[in-house]
C-alpha cells in the first residue's frame, strides 16, 4: 500500500513515527490502512474511534505516534 511505503521511506530517511499521521475520512479505508501498517510492522494508534469500528467520525492513524495525498486519504509527516 502506498501509505505504508511512504511511511517506511520517511522512517528510513530519519523521521520518527511520532512525527507522522495518516488522516482519512472514509471509514471504509480504516481496515485497509490498519492491515498495511500491521503487515509492515509500523506501530500505530487510532485516534477518534476504535480500530476498524463503524461510525461517522473522521479518524487518524498515528504511527505512534504516516504519507502523501490520494483522493480519498491524506497522510502527513512533519517536514514533508
Amino acid at each position: 500500500m502506498y501509505v505504508a511505503s511512504q511511511l517506511l521511506k520517511a522512517y528510513g530517511e530519519g523521521k520518527q513515527w511520532r512525527d507522522c499521521a495518516v488522516l482519512y475520512r472514509m471509514n471504509a479505508l480504516s481496515n485497509q490502512i490498519e492491515m498495511a501498517l500491521k503487515s509492515n510492522s509500523i506501530p500505530y494508534r487510532v485516534v477518534g474511534a476504535s480500530a476498524s469500528s463503524s461510525g461517522r467520525r473522521s479518524r487518524t492513524c498515528c504511527p505512534i505516534s504516516a504519507s502523501s495525498t490520494t483522493p480519498m486519504m491524506t497522510c502527513a509527516c512533519s517536514g514533508w
